[in-house]
């Protein structure tokens, strides 16, 4: 068996159980050999939740085969062993068997078996061809007599019976099983005990008091399924189970009996059929179809790195074109010194007549305007205050005058604008009490 007892436990995901060929040499090292290398083969080279293919599984089941052949002992009963496997992965499980131990899927819900590997014996050929009853398999003297095993040095070697399940439930049971577990256990006793109100310890220990008196060796494993991630693709994972061959129930009737028809109730209705169908162009229509599934896993990625491009061009334009000192990008100043260039061109003197005339054919800069205007600002206000001191002098009597000097509009030399000061004359003194007869006006100083 694999994993070994009592160290499987919920992170495992390959089982296997072998029965060694009684009457044989050697089975249980054959068994042995074949539980151990397909178990390390898988090992290494089947990663997390990968979905198993059947090239990787018979890459394990040759490795096991040449294993064999190097431990044979070349005697004329050649060991050899029963095989069963079960592997759990993403969107479902495989199932394989070689030979007479069994394989059940059970859904206690539904209260039924959903499958049932068919035996590799005699017995069951001899079912086939219609020369026995199928209730007649179970006494058949015939039903030990297996006709495909794992044993070295075949001509050719065997191949297994392999089902891809893609209808897997939480509260499932896979139920794998030498043809020692069944001496005294039918179908309907094995989906009787799984689907009771009981813990997983309990249905384990009926399993093993029901089985205590058994005369062959038996052993199985009682796999329960917890619970179950569905995720995107998975149902776009084949399913064989409804109608693979090696399902005993597609050739009989409820929990594996045959029905006189030799149909199988568990097979779908034409009506099913057609909704799958429906179903599965809908999600083809949807998603692509199974043949360009790989590049739609990998679509998401593509616009994301796409996306990402697009980013990166984007940060290195802005990054080139934009001066975080201003907060303003490089094109947004040039365009605002055109701009202020323009309006410094069009503003005009404030006094005309008194400003000399432009050669147009100078080229004057920015600087050089804004220097005249800072200066004929200056000698307007000058001008101000030569006009509020002449109006002082107009309005006071000529004894009160206080001769101020004027201010001398030679000495602003940048503005170099002719300046024109209207000359002030004092008033004619008025005739009064005090002064009967009229004075004449004292003589200014020279350059007043």
């Amino acid at each position: 068996m694999y994993p070994e007892i009592r160290k499987a436990n919920s992170d495992c995901r390959v089982f296997i159980l072998c029965d060694g060929m009684g009457g044989h040499e050697d089975g249980e090292v054959a068994s042995r050999l074949v539980c151990q290398y397909m178990a390390e083969y898988l090992n290494a080279n089947l990663k997390d939740n990968q979905v198993l293919t059947d090239e990787m599984f018979n890459q394990s089941l040759d490795n096991a085969f040449r294993q064999l052949d190097a431990n044979d002992s070349n005697s004329p009963k050649k060991m050899g062993t029963t095989m069963t496997f079960l592997c759990l992965h993403k969107g479902g499980c495989m199932l394989a068997h070689i030979g007479d131990s069994r394989i059940y899927h059970i859904r206690p819900s539904e209260n039924r078996i959903l499958y049932k590997s068919c035996d590799h014996s005699l017995a069951f050929e001899l079912y086939q061809a219609g020369e026995i009853k199928y209730e007649d398999m179970a006494s058949s003297d015939k039903k030990n007599a297996i006709t495909r095993a794992m044993q070295p040095g075949l001509a050719g070697r065997v191949k297994a019976d392999i089902v891809h399940v893609a209808d897997v439930l939480a509260d499932d049971w896979f139920y794998l099983c030498s043809d020692g577990m069944l001496e005294k256990m039918d179908d309907d006793e094995i989906v009787s005990i799984l689907s009771v109100n009981a813990s997983d310890e309990q249905k384990k220990k009926q399993f093993e008091n029901r089985t205590a008196t058994n005369q062959d060796n038996h052993s199985a494993w009682l796999i329960h399924v917890s619970s179950v991630l569905r995720e995107y693709g998975d149902n776009m994972l084949p399913n064989d189970e409804p109608t693979v061959k090696s399902n005993a129930i597609n050739i009989g009737g409820g929990n594996g009996k045959i029905s006189a028809s030799g149909k199988s109730k568990a097979n779908d209705s034409k009506k099913e059929k057609k909704e799958k169908k429906r179903k599965q162009k809908a999600v083809d229509n949807e998603y692509g179809t199974t043949e360009n599934r790989d590049f739609g896993k990998y679509k998401n990625l593509l616009l994301a790195l796409v996306a990402l491009l697009l980013v990166g061009l984007l940060a290195i334009w802005f990054l080139s074109n934009v001066d975080f000192g201003k907060g303003k990008s490089k094109s947004d100043e040039v365009e605002l010194q055109k701009d202020e260039i323009k309006i410094l061109e069009k503003v005009e003197p404030r006094d005309d007549t008194q400003q000399p005339a432009q050669n147009p054919e100078t080229n004057v800069m920015p600087s050089d305007i804004a220097t005249q205007q800072t200066e004929n600002a200056a000698a307007t206000e000058s001008e101000q205050k030569t006009e509020k001191a002449s109006q002082k002098v107009q309005n006071v009597p000529i004894k009160e005058i206080v001769i101020e000097e004027p201010v001398k509009t030679e000495e602003i030399e940048p503005v170099k604008q002719p300046e024109t000061q209207p000359e002030t004359q004092p008033e004619a003194p008025v005739n009064t009490p005090d002064n009967p007869e009229p004075q004449q006006p004292a003589e200014q100083p020279a350059g007043e």
